[in-house]
C-alpha cells in the first residue's frame, strides 16, 4: 500500500480580496519567477501548515489574507485532507469538505502527517542517557523542508543545532525504519547516587538540630539520660547511613545491569535487521545510548546520492561517502562544508532528495515530500571559484527530478526550467507581469 502524502493546493483568503492559490501535482512542481514575486512567501506558507515553522513573514500583498488552507491527497489518492490556519492570533475553524484538521491542533496535525507517513508511534531519543521521547512530525520535516536560509549552511542537514542527539536519531531511524522504543532510561550519572546522599544529609541536620536542641534545653535533666538518647541518635544514624550506602551500591550494579541489557538488546535488533534486510549495519556501541549514524549504516543512502549527483553533472565527481564524524557528506573526498554556498546548496538538495529516493527503495517510511526553496544559488551568487558551473548541470538537475514520478519534489527558483520540461513537470510561472501571471498574490 502506497505510504506518504502530496500536496494539491495551497489557498489563502480574506476577506474582500480574492483568493491567492497555486496547485500542486505529482512528481516535479517548479515555481518559479524573479525575487519579490512570492516564491518564498508559499514555501513558508507550505512549512507552517505542516507544523514545522512560524507564521510566514509578512509581505507587502498578504495583510489581506487571513487564512491559509493546504489540501493533501494520501499515497493512494483514495483521501483528501484539509489543513487549515489561520494567519492572525485569533483561531478559525471550520469543518466542511473533505476530513478536516484545524492547524491549531498541533498535536493532531502531527499526528495525521505521521500516520500517512508511516511513522506513528515511533519514538526516539531526547538525550544520551537513553530517554526517549515520541516523534513528532517537526522532526521529520526538517529533512523534507529546506528553506533559502538552511540550504547554504555549513551544518550538517540533518542537525540544526537545538538537539543533535533527537536529531541524529531521527535520521537513523529514516535510514533503518527501527526507532529507539527499546532503550531502557539510563539515569544521568550521579542523579540518582545524589537522591540517596541527600537523604543521609536530611539525617545529618536532623542530627544536628537535636544536638542544638539538647545543647538549649535549660530544664534540668539526668545528664545520662540525655547522652543515652543522643547515643541511640547516633547509633540510628549510623544504621541508616550504613543502609543507604548499601541501596546506593545495588542502585549502581541495577544501572550497570540495565545499560548492558540495553546494549545486548540493541545489538539483537541490529542483528536481526541484518538478516532481514542483508545491510551491513556495525554493531551497538559498548558505552552510551547516543551515537552517530556510522559510515556502514549510510553507505547505501550516499550511494543513492552519489547517483544523483551524476545524474546531474556534479563536476569532477570522484565518489560521496558518509562521514561518521561529521555526520555529513564527503563529496570526492572533501567536507562538503568546505564547499562554497553554490554548492552546499546543490549538495544539500542532493542530501534531503537522496535520502527520499533511498527510503523510497528500500520501503522505508518517508512522506514522500521534498520542498526545497533555492537549490541553485550556484548560478546566482556563487562564491569564489564555482562560476565553473556548466549549464548543463541546471538542466540535468530538474530533469533528474522529473523522474520522481511516485513522489512529489517541489522546488522554488528564480530561473525557469529549459522548455522540455513542460510536458513532464508542474511549471508555475510568477512572471512580475501581468502575463501570465504577476505573482502568488
Amino acid at each position: 500500500m502506497p505510504i506518504g502524502f502530496r500536496l494539491t493546493s495551497l489557498v489563502l483568503t480574506g476577506p474582500e480580496v480574492p483568493a491567492a492559490e497555486i496547485r500542486f501535482k505529482k512528481g516535479l512542481n517548479v515555481v518559479c519567477g524573479p525575487s519579490n514575486t512570492g516564491k518564498t512567501f508559499v514555501a513558508q506558507c507550505i512549512d507552517f501548515a505542516l507544523g514545522a515553522g512560524g507564521i510566514p513573514k509578512t509581505i507587502l500583498e498578504a495583510p489581506p489574507y487571513d487564512r491559509l488552507t493546504v489540501e493533501l491527497r494520501n499515497g493512494s489518492d483514495a483521501r483528501s485532507f484539509l489543513l487549515e490556519s489561520s494567519l492572525t492570533p485569533r483561531k478559525r475553524a471550520r469543518n466542511d469538505g473533505p476530513t478536516y484538521v484545524s492547524r491549531a491542533q498541533t498535536e493532531e496535525t502531527s499526528q495525521l502527517l505521521l500516520s500517512l507517513s508511516g511513522l506513528i508511534g515511533k519514538r526516539v531519543l531526547a538525550d544520551k542517557y537513553g530517554k526517549t521521547r515520541p516523534l513528532d512530525f517537526s522532526d521529520v520535516a526538517r529533512l523534507i523542508l529546506v528553506d533559502e536560509k538552511r540550504i547554504v549552511s555549513e551544518r550538517s542537514p540533518i542537525v540544526r543545532g537545538i538537539n543533535r542527539v533527537a536529531e541524529t536519531a531521527v535520521f537513523r531511524l529514516m535510514l533503518t525504519g527501527f526507532d529507539d522504543s527499546c532503550i531502557l532510561d539510563e539515569k544521568e550519572p550521579k542523579v540518582v547516587p545524589s537522591r540517596t546522599e541527600g537523604k543521609i544529609d536530611i539525617i545529618k541536620e536532623f542530627l544536628d538540630r537535636t544536638r542544638a536542641e539538647i545543647e538549649q534545653m535549660s530544664v534540668e535533666r539526668d545528664r545520662l539520660t540525655l547522652q543515652a538518647r543522643l547515643g541511640r541518635i547516633q547509633e540510628r544514624f549510623d544504621q541508616i547511613t550504613a543502609e543507604s550506602r548499601t541501596k546506593l551500591q545495588s542502585l549502581r550494579k541495577l544501572e550497570e545491569q540495565n545499560r548492558r541489557t540495553w546494549i545486548a538488546l540493541r545489538q539483537l535488533n541490529l542483528r536481526d535487521e541484518r538478516r532481514r534486510r542483508r545491510d551491513p549495519f556495525p554493531e551497538a556501541p559498548a558505552e552510551r545510548a547516543e551515537r552517530s549514524v556510522g559510515a556502514d549504516e549510510g553507505k547505501q543512502f550516499s550511494h543513492e546520492v552519489e547517483a544523483l549527483l551524476g545524474a546531474w553533472h556534479f563536476p569532477n565527481l570522484a565518489g560521496v561517502i558518509y562521514s561518521e564524524e561529521d555526520q555529513d557528506l564527503l563529496i570526492s573526498g572533501r567536507r562538503r562544508s568546505d564547499y562554497g554556498r553554490g554548492v552546499r546548496a546543490l549538495t544539500h538538495a542532493a542530501f534531503k532528495l537522496g535520502l527520499m529516493k533511498y527510503c523510497v527503495s528500500q520501503s522505508l517510511p518517508h512522506p514522500g515530500l521534498v520542498v526545497i526553496d533555492s537549490p541553485l544559488v550556484v548560478y546566482r551568487r556563487p562564491d569564489a571559484g564555482e562560476s565553473e558551473f556548466r549549464r548543463e548541470v541546471r538542466d540535468s538537475f530538474f530533469r533528474s527530478l522529473a523522474e520522481f514520478k511516485d513522489a512529489q519534489v517541489v522546488i522554488f527558483e528564480n530561473e525557469e526550467p529549459s522548455g522540455d520540461l513542460e510536458n513532464i513537470a508542474n511549471i508555475v510561472r510568477f512572471t512580475g507581469t501581468d502575463q501570465p501571471r504577476l505573482g502568488f498574490m
